[in-house]
């Protein structure tokens, strides 16, 4: 039985930048400046993962919010050392503490700037999609012939299903307003 899986897209663009002068890809950024993390969370969504996963060493990143749940996001840049000076959209924040972010429909950029003392800025974009995601799915194949599908893409109210293939039929069970474990329970 074919599948088919909606994109879920929340754009993060990472780059890095010397003086405002971007980096040629490739090139090496100094690491007494930089990001070693970089977290979003909402209230629903403890841990939004960033697409591909962080590394210090990838600038482009895609990630997308449920509109209807996600009205504000915290977005965390560690730095390293910790005694750099970090900006979001050119205000200085503490990379200690969660930059609480309000979000409006469609594309929010945040350029985030990273400086250490005698050193070139390093300079990051984020760009968070907030669009509708009820009828976004994921699916994941559980074992063989069944398959857990679950809608909003994960996010809250994300609501579980499985499908059960059999050789002339599949019965589509449905979990309710949360996690079901079809497996655990056969």
């Amino acid at each position: 039985m074919g599948q088919k899986i909606s994109v879920l897209l929340i754009t993060v663009i990472l780059w890095a930048a010397a003086q405002g002068d971007c980096n040629v890809p490739g090139q090496t950024i100094n690491q007494s400046a930089g990001l070693k993390n970089l977290e979003i969370s909402s209230a629903l969504s403890p841990d939004i993962a960033l697409d591909p996963t962080f590394s210090p060493s990838v600038y482009n990143y895609t990630v997308a919010v449920d509109s209807t749940n996600v009205r504000q996001v915290k977005i965390v840049p560690t730095s390293f050392p910790d005694q750099n000076t970090v900006t979001i959209n050119n205000t200085k924040i503490d990379s200690t503490k969660p930059y609480q972010a309000d979000l409006k429909l469609g594309d929010n950029k945040f350029i985030i700037s990273v400086a250490s003392k005698g050193q070139n800025a390093v300079r990051y974009s984020l760009t968070i999609l907030r669009k509708d995601l009820s009828g976004q799915y994921k699916c994941q194949l559980v074992q063989k012939g069944i398959w857990r599908i679950t809608d909003y893409f994960g996010f809250p109210p994300n609501q579980d299903m499985y499908l059960i293939e059999g050789t002339d039929k599949a019965v589509l069970i449905d979990t309710g307003m949360g996690k079901g474990d079809l497996k655990g329970f056969c």
